[in-house]
């Protein structure tokens, strides 16, 4: 989970329990809750779309230092949505974090 703007740094990483594919308004009457998003917003994403995927968060780790992109891979131009990161690169995420406890 990388925070844009001022911090520009990875906080922390998660397991992706589940990916669900459905179209947009399944997907927003089933998640909308958990979404953090408001019905515009999404509407706007998935314009013309006729499917849509909604990655479900399983275990949070957060890192105990914060690093910049440089620091765990070579590509440190900030992702526009998401990156995927080398065996390498999640090992060396993984040295620095702990796993959030609910409540945290």
């Amino acid at each position: 989970m990388y925070v844009t703007r001022l911090v520009q740094r990875i906080l922390g990483f998660f397991e992706v329990s589940a990916v669900h594919e459905d179209t947009p308004t399944r997907l927003w009457h089933r998640y909308s809750a958990q979404g953090g998003i408001t019905r515009a917003v999404f509407s706007e994403y998935y314009r013309q779309r006729r499917r849509g995927v909604a990655i479900e968060v399983g275990r949070v780790f957060v890192l105990s230092r914060p690093m910049t992109l440089s620091e765990v891979t070579r590509n440190s131009t900030p992702p526009q949505s998401f990156t995927y990161l080398s065996g390498r690169a999640v090992k060396k995420l993984a040295s620095g974090a702990g796993e959030m406890r609910d409540g945290e």
